[in-house]
């Protein structure tokens, strides 16, 4: 069971608390209580409806990366890359545009990396992910971390084998995981940070979805990074 040590935010300007707690140092990996308002959660809920129809289906998720431009001036996508901003410390304009998914009985996302990979000729490194959960699941679709160290107040420990069947370790007790509860956001770091913030991939960033049993996932992300990324959205915001 994990237990989790809240720290309350100031400076939210609803009458709503936000809480944090650091669940994972390596990774470091927050996770926020109540970081959006319920009428964001609403507006960003339909525009989720509204966009992931059938053909957004891959099989594993349904699930749209939202890079037309128009999109950069729709209210709830401004509010939610700013979030994601302030709560990693990054530029927000330098943050890619808001990825939408849901997850449906069965569906999961295998273990993987969110940086590290080749994209138009050059290695992406993403340094951070934000992920918002937009709904509370009833059963399953947590987001799991198999190689994280415990080093915060949260009790859990790391496997060792590098990259464990995701169908193997959703069921294990002793692994981090995160349950999806709505309106809480996770923010968690992808690389060794050295002075510069450049550091290597770093291998324990390693995280997937574990299977929806009972109910739906839906959730947002947003990943940043310290300087330009990329031709043609760089400047998407």
């Amino acid at each position: 069971m994990l237990i989790l040590f809240f720290t309350f935010l100031s400076g939210r300007s609803s009458n709503e608390v936000s809480k944090v707690a650091v669940i994972s140092t390596n990774p470091l990996i927050r996770l926020y209580k109540n970081c959006i308002t319920s009428q964001q959660q609403f507006n960003i809920m339909k525009l989720a409806k509204e966009r992931l129809v059938e053909d957004t289906n891959s099989g594993f998720s349904w699930s749209l990366y939202l890079r037309d431009k128009r999109d950069a001036n729709l209210e709830i996508l401004r509010e939610i890359a700013m979030l994601a901003g302030n709560l990693s410390g990054l530029p927000w304009k330098l943050a890619e545009p808001v990825s939408l998914t849901k997850y449906t009985a069965n569906q999961n996302y295998d273990l993987h990396y969110d940086s590290g990979f080749i994209t138009q000729g050059k290695k992406m490194k993403r340094a951070a992910t934000f992920l918002l959960y937009l709904n509370s699941v009833a059963q399953g679709g947590e987001t799991i971390f198999p190689r994280s160290i415990n080093g915060s107040h949260v009790s859990h420990n790391p496997l060792q084998n590098e990259k464990p069947l995701l169908k193997e370790i959703c069921c294990d007790e002793k692994v981090l995981k995160v349950v999806p509860e709505a309106r809480s956001c996770l923010v968690f770091f992808n690389h060794l940070i050295n002075e510069q913030y450049h550091g290597d991939l770093n291998p324990r960033s390693i995280h997937g979805s574990c299977p929806v049993i009972n109910g739906d996932k839906w959730i947002a992300q947003v990943w940043l990074h310290h300087e330009a990324w990329g031709s043609n959205v760089t400047d998407f915001w």
